[in-house]
């Protein structure tokens, strides 16, 4: 499990996730995309979990910026 501040809208939030990154398979295998599975979005300093309280926009755009970051690393 990988640890990644976000910042969104001047709120910082610590994303606790998993990043698989695919492949291009072979003849074999067939080729796979990346896979993202974000496990808790927290704000900076709380315990508390708030993924199920965010909107399908706001985790989408964690998604992509978790991606670019992985794609860039």
């Amino acid at each position: 499990m990988k640890n990644l501040e976000i910042t969104i809208d001047d709120i910082t939030l610590e994303v606790e996730y998993y990043f698989d990154h695919g492949s291009d398979g072979d003849y074999f295998e067939p080729p796979t995309g990346d896979f993202t599975d974000i496990e808790s979005i927290k704000l900076e300093g709380s315990k508390i979990d708030i993924t199920d309280l965010l909107s399908d926009y706001v985790i989408n755009r964690i998604q992509d910026k978790i991606y670019h970051y992985e794609k860039m690393a």
